[in-house]
């Protein structure tokens, strides 16, 4: 049950921060323009982002076992790429309470901070890995799934693996956007997409249909919001388990969503002092 139920979370995770993409190749974004198919969405979008590069962003997820919220903000620029964010998780479900987290990603190099962690550092707060280390631990190729967190990343793995069901005029805190509608067919995706994901997600035992996700594009043809909801996914994770469903758990309101804001605006994102950073591994891990 464990290992179907981390498969199904670490898919939603990667599809939030737009994991496992190739580049996309950029095409001419029309202001107010609406679609119908995703390969048109996708390069317009593509187009935009490449154009601003950088946004803040806020992060909602629920997925039964564990909720979390978080913001942050991040340069999307191929290998200059550079993300910083906070998170709040709670994870009493599993009897854990809950915990803060920090990250900032930037040269190859991850930086977390947790300071309700049962052993740390006080005086170095900070654990630093690197992504080929964070590879090797996870089973998940880091490198590609943290270099290419461009939010278009994650909507060129639904460019051919998805189709747009409906569309409706709406906004995100506001700004006026379209809302797209698009089903994804998850093991076609996974065939095209999945090999940053190492053995981490098998689809193989889980009875999936289509995966719906919502899309918000601005009228310059920015990404606003980003949303899956995970329900029918996590609950085929918990069938294909065997086991059945533990009280007081449940997945009908299973989702990831990620709002972004502020395209453009500058953002800074270093890396902590040396003297506050422990190079060495979490603690109690090996």
């Amino acid at each position: 049950m464990r290992k179907s139920l981390i498969a199904a979370g670490t898919l939603a995770f990667a599809l939030a921060l737009g994991a496992c993409g190739e580049e996309t190749t950029a095409g001419q974004a029309s202001p107010g323009e609406t679609f119908t198919d995703p390969a048109s969405l996708v390069s317009a979008a593509t187009a935009s982002t490449q154009e601003k590069k950088s946004a803040h962003f806020t992060m909602d997820m629920n997925m039964g076992t564990m909720s979390a919220t978080g913001e942050g903000q991040g340069l999307f620029d191929g290998e200059n790429t550079k993300m910083a964010m906070t998170m709040n998780m709670d994870m009493s479900a599993m009897g854990q309470g809950n915990m803060a987290m920090e990250m900032r990603l930037l040269d190859d190099t991850m930086y977390m901070k947790m300071p309700n962690m049962p052993g740390m550092d006080t005086s170095k707060p900070w654990i630093k890995m690197d992504l080929a280390q964070m590879s090797a631990l996870g089973g998940v190729d880091m490198s590609k799934t943290m270099k290419q967190n461009d939010p278009t990343k994650a909507l060129e793995m639904l460019k051919d693996s998805g189709d747009i069901t409906s569309t409706e005029e709406s906004d995100v805190g506001g700004v006026p956007a379209t809302k797209y509608t698009i089903d994804v067919d998850v093991e076609k995706m996974m065939s095209q997409y999945g090999s940053g994901m190492g053995k981490m997600f098998d689809t193989q035992n889980m009875k999936l249909d289509a995966l719906p996700v919502e899309v918000w594009i601005s009228e310059e043809q920015l990404p606003l919001k980003f949303q899956m909801n995970m329900g029918e996914l996590m609950n085929s994770a918990m069938e294909s388990s065997g086991q059945p469903m533990p009280e007081g758990m449940n997945f009908d309101d299973a989702h990831v969503a990620m709002t972004y804001s502020d395209w453009g605006e500058p953002v800074t994102i270093e890396a902590p002092p040396a003297s506050e950073v422990n190079e060495g591994n979490f603690p109690g891990g090996n």
